[in-house]
């Protein structure tokens, strides 16, 4: 591939041309903090994430934290359940510690 084009953005965007389902798959394999991030791709990407099949939402730290961090997590988690599809999630994945809200959780569970 031509560096020079992909610089000066005349590179063609094959990706973009994928059908929605396929980058719905493609999407599932990543963690949601990168998938989101996807919506900074172009309008085409504003949404994808949104619909998603698989949202695996992993807390991933061996010791524990402020809870700051952990209200800073539930609320990445409110936002994303906010403006994902529930009708079309299948998998629900969530790896929590002992500081989270249960209230919270069950709510989430509940819009699913």
């Amino acid at each position: 591939m031509d560096l020079k084009k992909i610089y000066t953005g005349e590179a063609k965007d094959r990706i973009s041309g994928l059908p929605d389902s396929l980058l719905h798959h493609i999407l599932s394999f990543l963690d949601i903090k990168h998938v989101a991030r996807t919506c900074l791709l172009s309008k085409r990407w504003k949404f994808i994430w949104t619909c998603i099949p698989t949202l695996a939402l992993p807390y991933f730290h061996c010791e524990p934290l402020p809870s700051s961090e952990t209200d800073k997590f539930m609320e990445f988690v409110d936002r994303t359940l906010l403006l994902h599809d529930a009708s079309n999630i299948l998998v629900f994945r969530l790896r929590m510690n002992e500081y989270m809200s249960a209230y919270r959780i069950h709510s989430w569970i509940e819009k699913l």
